[in-house]
Parts: C-alpha cells; sequence; structure tokens
C-alpha cells in the first residue's frame, strides 16, 4: 500500500532533517515521544502576528485580509474570527493563563473591542497597546475616546470623561487592582480602583508599579519643578529626576527601590534610604530580590561600565547590560562588553567571550542552580548550559528550563530547518517550528509546528524524560 503524499512528504522532510542534524552530532529523540494535535489549515499571508510561549502553553494568532475586499480578521490557532474593516495594530492579547483572546476592530467609523467573537460598545477610537486582560481572564481593561473625552473602561464599566489617559492602565494581584494616571483640566492624578488621587503638575508616563500582592502602589510625579515618587500614597523625597524603568518592589512587597538624579550625581533610594553617589546609573537595569536584601545596577564611570552589587563595584567594561538575579537572590549574571567582544559573567567569574550574547536569553533554573544563554561565533550560534556549549547551529532561541530544572530546550536551525532541542537531542519530525518550546507548569514539554499548511500542537508524553538524563 502506498503512502499518502501529504504523509509521504512529511516523513521525508523528518528525514532530511534527520540527516542535517546526524551530520551536526546530534541525537534525536524518537517520534512516539510526542503527540500531534490537528489545529487547522493555515493558508492565508498574514500581516503580523502573535506568538506566545507561556508556562500555560503555546498560542499562534495573526491578522489576515478577510474574504471581502478591504476586510481583516484574527485567525488563531488555525480558527478564523469575524471579519472586520480593520484590527489594531499588536492584536490581539491574551490573559495569562491563555484561556481568553482579546481584540480592537473597526466598522465603518467605529471602533470596539471583541471578546469571544462578541462586540462590546463603539467608540470613536481606541488607545493602541491599553487593551489588556488579567493574570487569570476575569478582568479587562482598555482606553477608549468618544469624541475629545477620553475614558478607561474596566470590566465594561466606563470611568468619568478625561481629556487624556496618560499612562495606561495597569493590573495588581492578578487583576483584583487597577491603576492608570488620567488629566483633567490641567492636572493630572492617578487612579486607583475607580477613586482619583491627588492631582499633580505631571505624573511620569509608565511609572505606575504594583507590589506582587497588589496591596501597594508606586508612581513617578512632578510638582514644582520637582520629581518625587509616591509610594502608598505619599510622596518621598523630591529629586532632579526619576531615571526611567527603576521602580520596584521586592517580590515580598516589603521594600521598594529606584533611581534618581540630584544635582551632578545619580544614586539608588532603598526603602527612602540612599546608596552611594554614581556618575550615571543605566536606566532600566536596577534589580532588587525577592526578599529586598541584594540590589544590583550598572553604573557608568567615565566612558566605562561597572555593575554595583550592594556596596561592592565590579570590573570596569566597555558596556554592561542589566544583571539578572536567581529567583532566590544568590546568584547573578550578566552580560559584559570588552574590545568589541561579550561574555557573561556569573556570580563575579567571566564565562567565555564571544562576538555576541543573546542578553534576552539570561535565565536561571527555578531553583537558581543552572544558567543557560545564547550565544554567537564564528558565524554560528550555540546556547550555553551550565558553562557548557552545545553544537553549533545556524540559530538559536532562548532557552527554557523545566519547572524542576532538570531539562532544558530552545529552538535551533540548521540550513533553514527550525527543530526543538532538548538536554542536547533533537526533535527532527517537526520542521516548521511557528512558536518557541516552552515547559508548561505540568512539565510537559509544548510547541507549535506548521507542516504542509496545517497547524499543529505538539507536546510530550509524561514518559519522554525517563532515560533522558540532565
Amino acid at each position: 500500500m502506498m503512502s499518502h503524499p501529504t504523509k509521504l512528504c512529511w516523513r521525508i522532510a523528518s528525514l532530511l532533517c534527520a540527516a542535517i542534524l546526524v551530520a551536526h552530532g546530534a541525537t534525536a529523540i524518537d517520534d512516539s515521544a510526542f503527540t500531534a494535535e490537528r489545529l487547522g489549515e493555515v493558508t492565508k499571508k498574514n500581516y503580523w502576528s502573535a506568538r506566545v510561549s507561556a508556562p500555560e502553553g503555546c498560542m499562534l494568532a495573526y491578522v489576515c485580509a478577510g474574504k471581502t475586499l478591504g476586510s481583516q480578521m484574527v485567525v488563531c490557532n488555525a480558527q478564523p474570527e469575524p471579519e472586520y474593516d480593520s484590527i489594531l495594530e499588536r492584536m490581539p492579547v491574551f490573559s495569562g493563563d491563555l484561556k481568553k483572546m482579546a481584540y480592537a476592530a473597526r466598522k465603518e467609523d467605529q471602533w470596539f473591542v471583541v471578546t469571544a467573537g462578541v462586540s462590546g460598545p463603539q467608540w470613536d477610537g481606541i488607545l493602541e497597546d491599553s487593551l489588556a486582560l488579567s493574570e487569570d481572564a476575569s478582568h479587562m481593561f482598555y482606553a477608549a475616546r468618544k469624541g475629545r473625552d477620553w475614558f478607561v473602561i474596566v470590566d465594561g464599566k466606563s470611568s468619568p470623561a478625561y481629556d487624556q489617559v496618560i499612562s495606561l492602565p495597569v493590573f495588581g494581584a492578578h487583576g483584583q487592582r487597577v491603576a492608570y494616571a488620567a488629566e483633567k483640566d490641567n492636572k493630572q492624578f492617578v487612579v486607583v480602583d475607580g477613586t482619583a488621587g491627588p492631582a499633580y503638575d505631571q505624573i511620569l508616563k509608565q511609572s505606575l508599579v504594583f507590589s506582587a500582592d497588589g496591596k501597594r502602589l508606586a508612581y513617578a510625579m512632578q510638582s514644582d519643578g520637582q520629581q518625587f515618587v509616591v509610594v502608598d500614597g505619599q510622596p518621598g523625597e523630591g529629586y532632579g529626576g526619576i531615571i526611567k524603568d527603576t521602580i520596584q518592589f521586592s517580590a515580598d512587597g516589603n521594600h521598594v527601590a529606584y533611581a534618581v538624579e540630584k544635582r551632578s550625581k545619580r544614586f539608588v533610594v532603598v526603602d527612602a534610604r540612599s546608596g552611594p553617589e554614581q556618575e550615571g546609573i543605566l536606566p532600566g537595569s536596577l534589580k532588587l530580590s525577592a526578599d529586598g536584601k541584594r540590589v544590583a545596577y550598572v553604573v557608568r564611570k567615565g566612558s566605562k561600565c561597572l555593575l554595583m552589587d550592594g556596596d561592592k563595584l565590579g570590573p570596569a567594561y566597555d558596556k554592561v547590560q542589566p544583571p539578572v538575579l536567581s529567583a532566590d537572590g544568590k546568584r547573578l549574571a550578566y552580560v559584559a562588553e570588552e574590545n568589541d567582544q561579550q561574555f557573561v559573567v556569573v556570580d563575579a567569574k567571566p564565562d567565555p567571550v564571544f562576538q555576541k550574547v543573546i542578553s534576552s536569553s539570561l535565565v536561571f533554573s527555578a531553583d537558581g542552580s543552572r544558567l543557560a544563554y545564547g550565544a554567537y561565533k564564528n558565524n554560528k550560534w550555540v546556547v550555553m548550559v551550565d558553562g557548557k556549549a552545545s553544537e553549533e547551529y545556524d540559530g538559536v532561541g532562548n532557552p527554557v528550563f523545566s519547572p524542576d530544572g532538570k531539562h532544558v530546550t530552545y529552538r535551533a536551525g540548521v540550513h533553514g530547518q527550525p527543530f526543538v532541542m532538548m538536554d542536547g537531542k533533537s526533535v527532527p519530525k517537526y520542521t516548521g517550528l511557528v512558536c518557541e518550546p516552552v515547559f508548561r507548569k505540568d512539565g510537559v514539554l509544548e510547541f507549535m509546528t506548521l507542516e504542509k499548511g496545517v497547524l499543529y500542537r505538539v507536546i510530550s508524553n509524561r514518559n519522554l524524560f525517563s532515560g533522558i538524563n540532565r
């Protein structure tokens, strides 16, 4: 009996990919260790897409032309949504648990938010990037315009009219709390759970931060020519400026830190106590451990950059990227650059030198015992795991550890063929990877692949890891 043409092509592709991997020294995982769920055909060219790989699984959604001339529609996991005149860019968005999807669409001259195929109230406009869903999918908010007035809609209820929305809404405590900044009659203020706070000359955009438990809120504001950080409704000391993207709470919510400018110096403030003065502090580089006892950030001295770890100053380099702390705060890693060469410094010790290190790929395992990242040298990419380099590839994605830290997965590519690697072994059957592989909370490995125009969700069998060693 002859094989089905599609299955035959798939098998040929698998064999070719396997041959390529064998040539590169990679060992393959048997196909029987995975189960593929057929989601549907993907035939249309998309305008833009949202690809999500999270501990809850993978989602692939994109916007493409509808059947009606000039129309657009969202397709999620190969299932088409209704057609509209247009879809707002950078849509759709998902809740943290991936159980709900939402996007902003337009028919004629009216905009509205669509969830579960149902259109919400109509508006003259919806503010880009304002649409968000809570972690558990139970709450949704966005900012919308009617005439010249702006409104913030939280769970279907509209706020009073504002002249403008200054800072996009942020969720606290998994969506149980919401805060945003708005302006009315030339005064700006923060609204928390529907109640407006004091008016100031200016609220610094996107400075609102909740503590992890949602009990505390901090933001930066300006009044009488000085900038202040307001914590729990109380303004702190005034400074010449608050350095962007530095306000943060410790994971336990007991401590708050931020970086400031005062005259010609910069320094970090932790729980109202000032740290040592610096020539400069890199925006977005401040990191606070879960218990608030460890503070790390990047400082500038002349033309050099250094890592400040507590009261200890690291070596001077041409560049230093923001540090990464392990969950327990005991380990620290960062990317440094010297003479156009990059390397990772782990616990004050430098790793091997590369031409480029993907700073966003640095990741500790949950228990902090392991570190992985992607790097480039001599036209090839590798993934470094616990100080050891993988096989060489033409491209790699960000590595991900399993919840127990015993396994690591990442996307790799050879000769234009993307595939999944796990613990140094390949998954060669699936060569049309469209979402990064991820370990779910239950430890199952999941990814999505497009094979001959058909989208599949692929998951590992629970016995996959038996016999696969660290």
